[in-house]
């Protein structure tokens, strides 16, 4: 027997040999396929179930997909952009009661300024727009 289970295990490992595997947006897919299943199963009968299901059965696929992707470096780079939107998120939630940010409406970057400093004039960084804003 234990020899059948260590021949299982060696299979598995050259199966997902060059594969992606389960990064954080697989997890994150994995969890929202789990919600919408939930809500699926306390749905009543009716059109708003086939949606569930519908739902939950493209995000296991688009999950899989992730997983057994042989195209590590494309998903890692999605990763990667996705980790970012996460970080800058979460700073952005943490940072809202004492700062503003604005979009330069010319190159669409990011600035971040304290707020309660009534009308002021901002300078874009990277690419020298200047605009009003109230903070």
């Amino acid at each position: 027997m234990r020899n059948f289970i260590d021949k299982a295990i060696k299979a598995v490992r050259k199966f997902f040999y060059g594969r992606n595997g389960l990064d954080d947006i697989a997890r994150l897919a994995f969890v929202a396929y789990i919600v919408s299943f939930l809500v699926y199963g306390f749905c009543p009968q009716g059109i708003v179930k086939l949606i569930f299901l519908i739902v939950s059965c493209a995000v296991l696929a688009y999950t899989l997909f992730r997983i057994l992707s042989k195209s590590v470096h494309k998903r890692m780079n999605e990763n990667r952009r996705y980790l970012g939107w996460k970080k800058m998120t979460k700073t952005r939630w943490q940072q809202r009661k004492t700062h503003k940010f604005y979009r330069c409406p010319k190159c669409k970057a990011w600035l971040r300024v304290p707020r309660g400093k009534g009308k002021i004039t901002l300078t874009c960084v990277k690419c020298g727009e200047k605009f009003d804003k109230k903070t």
